[in-house]
């Protein structure tokens, strides 16, 4: 159960101004039905401020008065307003006001500032809060730590309850943007606005629909998270202002700390499951592979480029997806794109191949497979390897003819898609594509710090795992933000931070101890940042190697680099090239041995079954 002693909701609502303001239709009646979900459904104490009860000395005497005296830390609050708002833009600041009751049009000392408002209620003593501002403009009230993106929330364990409860929760979920009106009156004539229709079927328990439904069990588990509320809120709202445009917003503010807003679904007992164990096994994060088809589940942060490349695909027979090297090309492609063409109606073929030393025959045996009365998509992934493995210019030049013919042939029915890292670009537009390059370039952009937040925090909710201390996950966004290629570093950072949490739990319970599901200041200082891992990770197995390999590990890794464009590339190496003398021959055998085990090298075999190693990243 929750260390929580009492829910408390303060409610307004104002219909009736009185000072040249327009009234509104509904507001009093959204407040006075969101008091009694939150009353009678929920076990909430309301205070309700309705009409001539909302005037501005009586919001201010509420902020500065009665909430500090009777708030304490047991307590969790909720606070909702449904009236008027304005934006006000004075020296290029944009600046957000509650309308209270009395205020006068125009007159903005008359008005109830939003920065007032969110300074006197973060003073607050209570670590659970929750504000829901139904008026125009609400996204101007916006000062927050991060955005909340209207995801699932997925599965919610034992353990995570536990962390939503035990951590500071602050969240606000806001009706509008801040340059955005939002509506009074719906589609529905329903007597409630828009946002206020969907926010009482998320009260009333239409927002617990995680886990999804089987036959056995219906959809949720007896909990309504802060996040799932918005989420159905944000589903809800195109359809109920119809043409109209609403766009509801949700943040953090600065007192959060990792915590989560609960409700309780009415009429139903929450029934939440144990986090699975942990090992090495379901380690969340790739290190320095990339991401595959199966891990589609996987791989956040990508959301809307996802969406995008999938759009562009649709829309042209050849892509060029286009980024520098650790930007996330192949990922983006494996785990993003074809997760979506595999589930189009009616369904597509999937073609994946590298183009290594020889392109020609891997590329024929793909199209041969290919009946043209259905659909295929035809990823060719590292495409810069035409360059820098096959030496051969006429299989090149061969290779690149008949798949500007495949395409030509069939422009509906066939979808190619190249990732290439952008220095190689040169080398290739002039060949046999030139026509067709510029028109099917797609470019992958940096990741911003939200889509970062959500690549290092996803997959460890997933596992019913967070970081400690919060502020952790934006230690590691400051490290590799606006850093080209830092993908790939910052992915095995994460893994060897998972790994380092394992250690500390086999040490826990070898003395009998339990800890919790926390990456931690300690396990980010063992690893040495994002920056320092990969290298220290390098030197270590150089170091235990010892001096009688000094000559043996450089002999081997540079087989491994290739060069074009004037940059280092990866290459793959053949274990059929890894032919030395009898007294070398085990050290290098060793030397990849000890490489493959930390990771560093990655074994795998062509389409013809022969077996090669490479380096799992460039630096």
């Amino acid at each position: 159960m929750t260390k929580f002693e009492r829910n408390l909701a303060i409610v307004i609502g104002i219909n009736h101004y009185i000072n040249g303001i327009s009234r509104l239709g509904n507001a009093v009646n959204d407040a006075e039905k969101i008091a009694e979900v939150l009353k009678t459904q929920h076990d909430y104490e309301v205070w309700t401020y309705l009409n001539e009860q909302a005037t501005l000395e009586k919001l201010q005497d509420l902020l500065t008065t009665q909430l500090p005296q009777h708030v304490t830390e047991t307590d969790r609050v909720l606070f909702y307003f449904a009236g008027h708002g304005e934006a006000v833009d004075t020296d290029d600041i944009v600046t957000g006001y509650l309308i209270p009751q009395d205020a006068s049009k125009g007159e903005t000392l008359t008005y109830l500032s939003m920065k007032r408002v969110q300074t006197a209620l973060e003073e607050l003593p209570c670590q659970h809060f929750i504000g829901i501002l139904d008026c125009c403009f609400a996204g101007t009230f916006r000062n927050s730590m991060r955005d909340i993106e209207a995801v699932p929330e997925g599965v919610i364990y034992q353990e995570t309850f536990e962390r939503f409860t035990k951590y500071s929760a602050w969240r606000i979920i806001a009706s509008a943007r801040s340059s955005e009106k939002a509506f009074d009156r719906g589609q529905t004539n329903s007597g409630y606005s828009p946002f206020a229709e969907a926010l009482i079927e998320g009260l009333e328990g239409k927002a617990d629909c995680y886990p999804v439904a089987t036959s056995e069990k219906p959809a949720g588990d007896g909990i309504v998270t802060a996040t799932e509320l918005f989420e159905h809120v944000s589903y809800r709202i195109p359809a109920l202002v119809g043409n109209d445009k609403q766009t509801p917003l949700s943040w953090t503010m600065k007192r959060d700390d990792g915590g989560n807003y609960i409700f309780f679904t009415p009429g139903r007992q929450y029934e939440l499951k144990p986090a699975p164990p942990l090992d090495a096994s379901n380690n969340p994060y790739r290190g320095l592979e990339s991401f595959e088809e199966n891990h589609k589940d996987w791989f956040f942060g990508r959301e809307k480029i996802k969406k995008a490349l999938q759009t562009f695909v649709e829309t042209h027979p050849l892509t060029v997806v286009l980024g520098a090297s650790g930007s996330g090309k192949s990922s983006l492609v494996k785990a993003g794109l074809i997760p979506q063409f595999r589930d189009k109606q009616p369904p597509w073929a999937i073609a994946l191949l590298r183009p290594g030393t020889t392109p020609l025959q891997a590329l024929k045996l793909e199209l041969g497979k290919y009946n043209s009365a259905s659909n295929l998509l035809l990823i060719i992934d590292q495409a810069e390897e035409l360059i820098t493995l096959c030496q051969d210019r006429d299989e090149r030049q061969e290779f690149l003819t008949m798949l500007v013919a495949a395409i030509d042939t069939h422009p509906t029915t066939l979808r190619v898609v190249l990732t290439l890292r952008s220095d190689f670009e040169p080398q290739l537009q002039d060949l046999n594509l030139k026509d067709k390059w510029q028109a099917s370039r797609f470019f992958i952009s940096m990741m911003d710090r939200q889509e970062l937040r959500e690549a290092i925090e996803k997959p460890a909710e997933k596992q019913a795992m967070y970081f400690e201390p919060h502020k952790l996950v934006e230690d590691l966004i400051n490290e590799v933000f606006n850093m080209p290629g830092a993908l790939p570093l910052l992915s095995y950072a994460l893994s060897e931070l998972y790994l380092k949490y394992l250690d500390r739990q086999q040490n826990a319970k070898l003395a009998s101890q339990r800890i919790e599901r926390a990456i931690t200041q300690e396990d980010y200082n063992t690893v040495g940042g994002v920056i320092r891992s990969v290298t220290e990770r390098a030197n270590k197995v150089c170091e235990t190697l010892g001096k009688e390999y000094e000559s043996i590990i450089p002999m081997v890794m540079l087989r491994m680099v290739a060069t074009g464009s004037g940059e280092l590339a990866r290459r793959r190496v053949f274990l059929s090239e890894l032919a030395y003398p009898a007294d070398k021959a085990e050290k290098v055998k060793t030397v990849i041995a000890k490489f493959e085990e930390a990771r560093l090298l990655i074994p795998n075999q062509d389409e013809n079954g022969n077996s090669y190693v490479e380096p799992a990243m460039m630096p």
